[in-house]
């Protein structure tokens, strides 16, 4: 049986990931930011998540869908102001 894989986008420092890896999933992260990549356990891609996914064509909208809910309050906000400067 194949080992399921994982892509964490805005993986920072890897907490979600370590749960994913603890319960059976190969896990790799995309992060913007290198700082909190220092610290992630598994491989990972230092970029901007939606250039990593080929995504040039994704609303502000779905841009709110595909941000994780914990983070669309804090984090999010400031997503979504970057993407609307470009």
């Amino acid at each position: 049986m194949t080992t399921p894989k994982l892509l964490d986008l805005f993986c920072g420092a890897g907490g979600c990931s370590v749960g994913y890896s603890r319960a059976g999933f190969d896990c790799y992260g995309i992060d913007n930011d290198p700082k909190p990549l220092r610290h992630y356990p598994f491989p990972w891609v230092c970029m901007d998540a939606l250039e990593a996914m080929g995504i040039d064509w994704m609303t502000k909208q779905e841009l709110t869908q595909a941000i994780p809910p914990a983070y669309t309050e804090y984090i999010g906000k400031y997503l979504l102001q970057a993407v609307k400067n470009e």
